[in-house]
């Protein structure tokens, strides 16, 4: 939530109207790739492409695989993407 001030009030909003489960801490390395491996099984998505379209990073799904941590930030790119699919995510 943000404060915008208008007048001498706080007006409060919420920042995003979509409703996901994103996660306030990272998740596991693993439990991520899974989601995305479900995710492009279930939508005939490939690794790359996937990658390119919820973090403009083709190689985001080696480089997960090979051992990176994303980040917060990356992490909720990435489960906005799969729930822009129509996918439920569960974090």
């Amino acid at each position: 939530m943000t404060e915008l001030r208008l007048s001498r009030r706080p007006v409060t909003r919420a920042l995003t109207t979509t409703k996901i489960n994103v996660p306030k801490t990272p998740m596991p390395r693993e439990a991520l790739l899974e989601e995305i491996g479900r995710a492009c099984g279930e939508y005939g998505v490939t690794t790359t492409s996937f990658g390119i379209a919820s973090t403009k990073d083709p190689r985001l799904v080696s480089d997960i695989r090979r051992g990176r941590q994303p980040g917060l930030r990356v992490q909720r790119k990435v489960l906005a993407y799969i729930a822009s699919l129509g996918r439920e995510v569960v974090a």
